[in-house]
């Protein structure tokens, strides 16, 4: 190994920086010997020694950067050079080479930490390396990375086409009654090519039916090739594959929303008074950014609590648990009989759970308050019921039947003492299987109160004394789902 002389302040200033930047190891100066700056392995042994023309302490007084002596630095030593401890050409590019802009070189950092390089335009490296003092000319490879001398980048092209499943905008679209509009900016791949909106653009519900024909159904949004140009044509459907007139490979669904199931008349401060049957429900349009991590449809999200809920009561349709109007709810007294923990189990499936009653309770406010469903019976169906004083049952959000038509199992369970086995998690009137007892008993709480429970019913409203298997005619649940995106996060996803 050769001791080059390091001859000035820059020359030092270099190999420190190099040093830092490039070697896991120890670098030290010399106990014996304060003209040489010693480098060590994580094992101790030495790997490279190198002299200055005065003292090193002498020169790091001149200098900002942390003192060279034992210091550990994170990156591999790969090998020595003559005066530089490096592995040649890691993390930055070359020079002449063609690169994208987006391409990431990785360099290693301090303290366990990674410094990523990140290209920002597209070209061709230049052709010339940075400059070496003269002194070490030929002796050593220059690292620092170049500058791009042309530039050829196209986001759509290089980006937007070549990312799979790539969505992006600037915001989520907005709705009123029967339109949604669609922000200028908003970036996706369609087939194998990129496209941008260029400008606003506003769909309304008539283009695909009459209020009548949309009430309790859900509308899909769809981004589809254009015949010419890099604008994207957006069109509505009901369909939940493809919208009429295009196919997978050109076109690209990106959202979508339900529309009221039946009127909701006149209620004094309530978010959705005046809204008429085949209206948008503003709190269930959803795109692939903003949406829950189950299938959206029948569903409505609350800001307050980042969480997805769904709009009718449960019920099955011979293969799941669906969210749908004039299902017939799944309770106990339903072909398929349930009890919670059935509940838990099929909604597992769908990616999602019995609501929380933290979630219910802010959810369900602006629902009837005090009131059961009219009749004060099992109406045996799901959505578009009144109370017993002629008003909606629903919320602001959108949720039917949440407060006096059937106790609804919650996600949360409670626990007593005990000294036995017992079975709260088994029902032989819905269980074919016995998959296990309790020691001890297990409560599920129900919520919001059934139709002989009058004014006891309410978005606050919960019975905690019922075992999780416990079956009876009034009592059913609704599924909810955490967001995709967690609020505040990003709004770029890769689906």
């Amino acid at each position: 190994m050769a001791n080059n002389k390091l001859v000035n302040g820059d020359v030092l200033q270099s190999l420190i920086s190099e040093l830092e930047n490039r070697c896991v190891g120890t670098v030290s100066v010399n106990s014996n010997d304060k003209t040489k700056v010693v480098v060590s392995d994580l094992k101790g042994e030495q790997k490279g020694e190198f002299s200055v023309t005065s003292t090193v302490d002498a020169e790091l007084s001149s200098i900002s950067t942390n003192p060279v002596q034992n210091k550990v630095i994170n990156a591999e030593i790969e090998e020595i050079k003559e005066t530089y401890v490096t592995q040649l050409d890691a993390g930055y590019w070359k020079k002449s080479e063609e690169v994208t802009k987006g391409d990431i070189r990785y360099l290693y950092g301090r303290d366990n930490t990674g410094i990523v390089l990140v290209c920002t335009k597209s070209g061709v490296t230049g052709s010339s390396a940075p400059s070496v003092p003269t002194s070490l000319a030929g002796q050593v490879q220059p690292y620092s990375p170049v500058t791009i001398t042309q530039s050829s980048f196209n986001y759509l092209n290089d980006i937007v086409a070549k990312t799979p499943n790539y969505y992006d905008r600037p915001s989520m679209f907005t709705s009123t009654k029967t339109t949604i509009t669609i922000p200028k900016g908003l970036r996706v791949r369609i087939g194998n090519n990129g496209y941008e909106s260029a400008s606003d653009t506003t769909l309304s519900t008539s283009s695909i039916g009459t209020l009548a024909n949309l009430a309790a159904k859900d509308v899909y949004v769809y981004a589809c090739q254009p015949s010419s140009g890099t604008s994207p044509v957006f069109v509505l459907s009901l369909n939940s594959t493809v919208p009429n007139g295009y196919t997978n490979s050109n076109s690209r669904k990106i959202g979508g929303f339900h529309c009221l199931c039946a009127d909701v008349g006149t209620i004094n401060e309530h978010k959705l008074s005046g809204y008429v049957a085949g209206n948008i429900l503003p709190a269930s349009c959803w795109d692939l950014v903003h949406r829950p991590r189950c299938s959206p449809e029948g569903m409505v999200y609350c800001d307050l609590v980042d969480y997805w809920v769904d709009i009718y009561l449960a019920s099955w349709d011979g293969s799941k648990l669906v969210s749908v109007y004039n299902g017939v709810c799944a309770d106990g007294a339903s072909t398929k009989k349930w009890h919670g923990e059935l509940f838990v189990d099929e909604f597992a499936k769908l990616l999602k759970r019995p609501i929380p009653r933290r979630v219910f309770q802010t959810i369900m406010k602006g629902s009837n308050e005090s009131t059961a469903i009219k009749g004060a019976s099992d109406a045996n169906t799901t959505g578009g019921h009144l109370d017993t004083t002629g008003r909606r049952m629903i919320s602001n959000y959108g949720c039917e039947d949440g407060c006096g038509f059937m106790w609804q199992w919650a996600y949360e369970i409670g626990f007593a003492g005990g000294s036995s086995w017992v079975d709260n998690v088994y029902n032989s009137e819905v269980d074919s299987t016995y998959m296990g007892a309790t020691y001890g008993v297990l409560y599920r709480a129900l919520l919001g109160g059934s139709w002989s429970y009058g004014s006891r019913c309410g978005s606050r409203s919960v019975a905690c004394n019922y075992v999780s298997a416990y079956v009876d005619a009034d009592c059913g649940s609704r599924g909810s789902c955490e967001p995709k995106t967690p609020k505040n996060f990003i709004n770029v996803i890769d689906e």
